[in-house]
């Protein structure tokens, strides 16, 4: 119990990603444009509020903006509306509304989706920039109690708990099959893999995962209902990260249950290691200078990718920043060896261009754009980069 105990952070996110990804969308929209207005007011400050009316202006102009946020923050999002953008274009209705019956209750309803009404849940809808609701955990329950295969529930283990927030207590619902050694990855897998298809054929929006924990870690991997990868996909995705994860535990052992990592390791020798594994962040070392950057391991792929390429670009002195966007800070043309570079975002799509960086083109590419000298070095966790 201590150990799922220690997992509840992780398996919450993996149960409510889809969620929190769609909020974090909508507050990064309300940061732009609060940004904007921010420097609207910037520049009007300095145009006029030189004067005794100008500073008047500035003032109710800081009022309006300030009441505009606060009101719009503070207004609940319409209920039915919010679940369905955060559920896939699922519909749903409300089955009781507390707060027509106490004022104290405001905000807090009943749920249900209208496919299904036995599937019932919470919803505290109070602001713009949170509401909470168990759907995902109900829904995963109802499937995972009414499953009409017992096969498919050999060895796995569900815990039940909750997770209270302003009062009200919602289902917290995690659902895993142990893993006691590398050697039986392939066997766990695809047993969870079978369990998440099933699920996903009762509910075709179900996003939920059947989490994989490995006996001396931590949660390993989830495989996601609505996984598009095959089981050959999934297998080594658990894999790389039991690798990952020996690795880590080595340099930090409080992260294992287990001292036996090294051993571990060169019981799953050293070829298999090769084909499977690369570390899974990389510190970009430039030009002999090791900088704040990182990249990161992409398994789809087996590329490097950065994490943030702003901060990338703005690393080298060569480089000259040539434009960027005033409101969101994007860097969107630079110049590097008298040749100018328009940066886009995504991937490229048909024939790439040399005078284009995409925001989410591999290490590689981008690199050799720049016609640089690129060493990896993974026992070291670097990648030296000379330009």
């Amino acid at each position: 119990m201590e150990k799922r105990e220690e997992n509840q952070n992780f398996e919450e996110w993996e149960a409510y990603r889809e969620k929190q990804m769609k909020e974090q969308k909508w507050q990064e929209k309300a940061r732009k444009r609060m940004n904007i207005f921010s420097k609207i007011l910037a520049i009007f400050s300095k145009t006029v509020a030189t004067s005794a009316i100008g500073i008047a202006l500035t003032v109710i102009v800081v009022a309006f903006v300030t009441i505009y946020a606060l009101i719009y923050i503070a207004t609940p999002k319409n209920v039915l509306k919010s679940l369905e953008e955060l559920y896939r274009g699922e519909k749903f209705e409300i089955i009781e509304d507390f707060g027509a019956k106490d004022a104290n209750s405001r905000g807090l309803y009943i749920v249900a989706p209208k496919k299904n009404k036995n599937i019932q849940f919470k919803m505290l809808n109070t602001t713009q920039v949170r509401s909470d609701n168990d759907y995902s955990a109900q829904r995963t329950k109802y499937y995972i109690e009414h499953c009409e295969d017992q096969e498919l529930l050999q060895d796995v283990q569900i815990e039940e708990s909750s997770i209270t927030y302003k009062g009200i207590e919602f289902l917290h619902y995690t659902v895993w099959i142990e893993l006691e050694a590398y050697s039986e990855i392939e066997e766990t897998t695809e047993k969870a893999y079978k369990l998440a298809k099933y699920l996903h054929a009762k509910d075709p929006k179900m996003f939920e995962g059947i989490s994989i924990n490995a006996k001396n870690f931590m949660s390993l991997i989830s495989v996601r209902c609505d996984t598009e990868k095959s089981l050959e996909e999934e297998i080594y995705s658990v894999k790389y990260e039991y690798i990952e994860q020996l690795h880590e535990a080595i340099k930090n052992p409080a992260l294992s249950y287990d001292a036996n990592n090294e051993q571990e390791l060169q019981e799953i020798g050293q070829e298999e290691i090769d084909t499977i594994w690369k570390p899974k962040y990389l510190q970009l070392v430039i030009n002999g200078k090791e900088t704040i950057g990182k990249a990161m391991y992409h398994l789809e792929d087996k590329q490097y990718y950065l994490a943030n390429m702003t901060n990338f670009l703005k690393q080298f002195d060569e480089i000259e920043i040539v434009k960027m966007d005033m409101f969101s800070g994007d860097i969107k043309k630079i110049k590097y060896k008298d040749k100018m570079f328009a940066i886009e975002k995504g991937k490229h799509k048909g024939k790439d261009k040399s005078d284009v960086i995409y925001m989410e083109e591999d290490l590689d590419t981008i690199f050799n754009k720049f016609h640089a000298n690129v060493v990896y070095d993974y026992d070291h966790d670097k990648v030296y980069l000379t330009m």
